[in-house]
């Protein structure tokens, strides 16, 4: 997103926070350094209350600047608040001060919504049965953020005469790549190999998450498929998929119905299950709930559907 070094402004616990309850941290760790730095230092400006324009970064041309903030835009990271002469902008779900926030509401007619934690609501009782009505009219189970693992003898150093298609990250001796294979929008796939030729699988597909169930896993095991013919490229000795390790996933449940306060928590059932609730951010800028739990399998993927009953009873609704 950026090739001109910002300062490298670290974010607080709280930015990670709004980051998080809109949908967006996930995305942040995938930005390159440069987009990075260029969110943060707009994270900073609002943090003050502020929002920023373009003037706020005098590092770049206006050509440049231009294009930095479409594409910071193109990706959901930033939203247009107002124009007055300059356009004013704020990083989404970052609130400000009581003046930008009316002249945000003039300008769209739109009172500006932010973070707003659960605590904060007067009557808990009906706020109960909001949840339980979101998770009652949801999705089925899917996963997102999927990790696999599994190792390929000596791939690490066929990939050192073999720099084409990874790039090689001195700091921790590993390669990343980043595959395309013809799939839909909104999913892909990063690998990194260690020094120890273990290759870390990790999905990204936050926007598009798979079934967990018997239409889902012969989707998932499709992709595993092109992972794999992929890995022979480099190696004979490639393990069958069942005996690679699944190693976690984000398991949850999207609401249908939008919802229209950001806002995050955790939420218990009468089956003792802790869900993370937060209101997700979609594409199309509409909210909706997801309830979701961090699931830590440590299995070979072949043995992962035994527990297929167990790991569903958690999410059920009763």
């Amino acid at each position: 997103m950026v090739r001109c070094k910002l300062p490298d402004v670290g974010l607080n616990k709280k930015a990670r926070k709004i980051l998080e309850i809109n949908g967006l941290l996930q995305q942040h760790y995938d930005l390159t350094e440069g987009g990075r730095r260029f969110i943060n230092y707009a994270i900073k400006i609002n943090q003050r209350g502020d929002s920023f324009t373009k003037l706020d970064f005098p590092q770049f041309t206006k050509g440049s600047i231009d294009q930095i903030v479409f594409e910071a835009r193109k990706a959901g990271f930033v939203e247009t608040l107002y124009v007055h002469k300059n356009a004013y902008y704020r990083v989404i779900g970052f609130p400000l001060d009581s003046f930008e926030e009316e002249l945000t509401r003039k300008a769209t007619g739109v009172k500006s919504t932010s973070y707003t934690p659960f605590a904060e609501y007067e009557n808990q009782e009906k706020l109960q049965l909001l949840l339980e009505s979101h998770l009652k009219d949801s999705d089925e189970l899917s996963i997102h953020n999927i990790r696999i693992n599994t190792t390929v003898p000596n791939l690490h150093q066929t990939l050192l005469h073999d720099k084409d298609r990874f790039a090689y990250h001195k700091s921790n001796k590993s390669f990343v790549c980043k595959p395309e294979f013809n799939w839909e929008k909104n999913i892909s796939v990063k690998l990194i190999v260690t020094s120890t030729d273990l290759v870390q699988i990790i999905f990204h597909n936050t926007f598009k998450p798979i079934i967990f169930g018997e239409r889902g896993w012969v989707e998932l095991s499709s992709k595993l498929g092109q992972i794999q013919f992929f890995l022979k490229d480099f190696s004979d000795d490639v393990l069958p998929i069942g005996d690679w390790i699944f190693k976690r996933a984000d398991f949850g449940r999207d609401s249908k119905k939008p919802i229209y306060i950001p806002f995050y928590a955790t939420y218990e059932t009468l089956q003792g299950t802790v869900f993370k609730i937060y209101a997700k951010l979609w594409n199309d800028k509409t909210r909706k709930l997801r309830f979701e739990k961090v699931l830590e399998i440590n299995k070979p993927i072949k043995n992962v559907m035994k527990d297929y009953d167990d790991i569903k009873s958690q999410f059920e609704s009763k």
